[in-house]
Parts: C-alpha cells; sequence; structure tokens
C-alpha cells in the first residue's frame, strides 16, 4: 500500500481561498476493490467535526480523488474583531487550528480505514484573496515568524497611512508557530527625522490563538512622552520575543491636524487579508431616515348610547406599526491613489464596525453595489459611502 498527498495546503492558508487536496493510492488490490471510495476527515480542537468521501475522480490516470475542505473550515473560522483597549494588543478570533487524517473504504460491506496519512497542526485565517491575486500570493510575505524572513508585511490594505491624532487605527500581524512573545515597537520622529522616543508593548504568549495580533496604533493612545506637533510621523514593527533579525515591516503614520465643522465618523471593516482596516470621514454627513408604517382601517362612526356618528378623532386610517432605517451618506476628504483602495475595500467589506472608542463600537452596513475608480488629473478625489445603521428602530405598537 502507497497512499500519499500529492496536492496540500500549506501550513498558514486563507480559508475563503480553495482549500484542496489530491489524494493517490498506488496498490490497485485496494482501488479495485467493492465499494473503494477515499476518505478524509477535518478535526478542529482535536476532534472530527467532518467526514468526506470521494470516488476516484472522472478520468483521473493514477486513480486520484480530489478534496476541498473550504467551506467547512469556514464554518469555524469567525470574522468578528475584537477590538484592544486603549494602548494594548488583543488577540483576534479569526484564525483556527486544524488537523487531517485520510485514508478508504472499501469492501461488499464497506469497512473504513482512516489515518493512512494525517495532515496535523495547520492554521487558517479569515483572509479571502481576490482570484487574481491567489496564484501568486505568498503567505510567507504576511508571516512574521523566528524562522521566516524579515520584513513581513502587516495584514493591511495600504503600507502608509495619513492620519489624524485621535482618529482609531490598528494594524494586524499573522504570527508564526514559535511561541516566543510578541513584541510590539512605536517609534516616534520630529519633522527633520530626528528620533523623538521608543514605546515598547509585549504580548504574552499564551496558546495558538495568539498566532493572530491586533495592536492599537491610535497616536493618542501609544503613551509617547512627546505629542502633535512635535511628532510628525511615527512608526510601528513587530517581532516574536528574540528575534529582532525577523521583524515586521516599518509601518509610518504621517500625521496632521484638520479643523473641521463636521463631526468625524470612523469605520472599521474587514479586508481582504482577514486583518482590519479604518477610515475617518470628516467632510459633511447627511442623515435619512426612512420608515416602514403599518396601517389598518378603523371604523370610522363611534356609538354612544341612543347614537352612531362620525368620530373623526378615532376613525379612518391607522398606523399601528412603524419601523425606522437610519442611513448616512458619508463624504470623503480629497484621496491619493492608495487612499482608494481603503474605498474600494470598505464598500465590499462584509463586516464594518462604527465608533471612535473601541469600547463601543456599533455594528452596521454598506448598501452599495458599485464601485467606480475614478483618476483625476492632480491625482485626488473624492468618494460619497452610503452607511446604514445595522439596528432597525421603532415607534409605539399600537
Amino acid at each position: 500500500m502507497a497512499y500519499s498527498l500529492q496536492q496540500s495546503p500549506g501550513e498558514y492558508t486563507p480559508v475563503f481561498n480553495p482549500l484542496t487536496f489530491v489524494t493517490r493510492e498506488t496498490d490497485t488490490a485496494i482501488t479495485s476493490a467493492a465499494n473503494f471510495r477515499y476518505l478524509c476527515e477535518v478535526l478542529v480542537g482535536g476532534s472530527v467535526v467532518a467526514k468526506l468521501k470521494a470516488p476516484i475522480r472522472y478520468g483521473s490516470a493514477n486513480n486520484e480523488a480530489v478534496f476541498n475542505i473550504t467551506e467547512i473550515l469556514a464554518s469555524y473560522v469567525g470574522t468578528d474583531f475584537t477590538p484592544p483597549s486603549a494602548a494594548a494588543i488583543a488577540r483576534q478570533p479569526r484564525i483556527t487550528e486544524w488537523s487531517a487524517r485520510f485514508g478508504y473504504e472499501n469492501g461488499t460491506v464497506p469497512t473504513e480505514t482512516t489515518g493512512v496519512v494525517n495532515f496535523n497542526n495547520k492554521f487558517s485565517w479569515a483572509a479571502c484573496l481576490p482570484i487574481y491575486d491567489y496564484p501568486t500570493f505568498q503567505v510567507a510575505d504576511y508571516l512574521t515568524a523566528s524562522g521566516g524572513t524579515a520584513g513581513a508585511k502587516f495584514l493591511n490594505t495600504i503600507r502608509r497611512r495619513r492620519v489624524q491624532p485621535s482618529e482609531l487605527h490598528t494594524l494586524h500581524a499573522l504570527f508564526g508557530t514559535d511561541t516566543a512573545n510578541k513584541v510590539f515597537e512605536f517609534k516616534a520622529y520630529g519633522p527633520t527625522g530626528t528620533l523623538l522616543d521608543t514605546e515598547t508593548k509585549t504580548h504574552t504568549y499564551a496558546s495558538t490563538a495568539d498566532r493572530l495580533l491586533a495592536v492599537d496604533c491610535t497616536f493618542e493612545d501609544v503613551g509617547f512622552s512627546v505629542g502633535w506637533p512635535d511628532v510628525s510621523y511615527y512608526t510601528v514593527q513587530c517581532w516574536p520575543s528574540g528575534f529582532t533579525g525577523k521583524a515586521s515591516e516599518v509601518y509610518r503614520f504621517d500625521l496632521y491636524q484638520e479643523c473641521s465643522k463636521y463631526e468625524p465618523v470612523t469605520l472599521h471593516f474587514l479586508n481582504t487579508l482577514g486583518g482590519f482596516d479604518s477610515y475617518t470621514f470628516t467632510k459633511r454627513t447627511v442623515e435619512r431616515l426612512t420608515a416602514e408604517k403599518k396601517t389598518y382601517q378603523a371604523d370610522p362612526f363611534n356609538y354612544t348610547a341612543g347614537a352612531y356618528s362620525y368620530d373623526l378623532k378615532t376613525g379612518g386610517v391607522q398606523n399601528f406599526n412603524t419601523s425606522i432605517t437610519e442611513e448616512w451618506e458619508l463624504n470623503t476628504d480629497w484621496l491619493t491613489d492608495d487612499e482608494v483602495l481603503l474605498i474600494k475595500q470598505l464598500e465590499f467589506s462584509p463586516v464594518v464596525y462604527m465608533g471612535s472608542n473601541w469600547a463601543s463600537l456599533e455594528k452596521v452596513v454598506l448598501p452599495g453595489t458599485e464601485f467606480e475608480r475614478r483618476y483625476n488629473r492632480d491625482g485626488l478625489v473624492q468618494y460619497t459611502v452610503r452607511m446604514r445603521r445595522a439596528l432597525v428602530d421603532r415607534r409605539q405598537r399600537l
């Protein structure tokens, strides 16, 4: 018997892209037996959560079968965001550890043989790479690990941000299988590039759930000893403790301050890399309320002793159930080409929160179904985004 995996996913995989195995058994005495089928068991948390069976794929010259476990694992990987408290680091629920066992069944009365090949201790996180990018996607480009290469990217859409001191922002880092604590280093710089202050935050490793972390990068939360306008920009970098030579990219935030007569609105949204980005709308916001009213026709007459007549106060059409949907029209500032990518990600993100405080985020939805990439001659454009609050308000029910 020679059972093997001809194709298998890597150690870290984006869960919403194909997770496929190609299996082969070369012993024809096994594959030609009655009722032969390949077997795949998927395990999460050490327990079998699914068992798949597949016949030899039609047309396969090598008696192979194909298993795709994407939909199974996607059910065990969350898409929610666990916000860090101010100046803190938070583990994220959007990653899971899993294994797979392979075997077969055959015989007149089919008998299962499991665990012929084991595929253990793999990780999938809530990324969904665009179909055109996935074939060339390299996990190593985003995996900060003691055994990896230096310069791994954060799971954020663009590589540099322009922000105001009070704007909420996070960076999301994917870490390797080492059990070291995770270090995040913040550095503040003056206008001429002079280093003004360094702050270091450490996340204590506890379990495999610490593979995906979010760190609060809000300037006013970091704890620098100097503030705006003395600080012109600040950077963030992370690494497994003891492995500074394997540190991530240096992510830069450029500071600016703008006075606006409008109340800022900050949205936090899941991106295709499985991290969360944030964008603050600082221009005019238009609020629109849409009501759905259910009515009935009340008797326009009123009966009293000895009289039956029109009653203008109680008769006629009555609203007995009113629900109210609140929608906002948000307008961006002038955007660079890179910043436009944030709006593109936001428009189609399945998970969006609103809030200017990590402790009080609110779930919202974006009903838009189209996005037009625009270019102006000077390289700056503005966008309008429609946002709907997820909770429907109500009035008194009659």
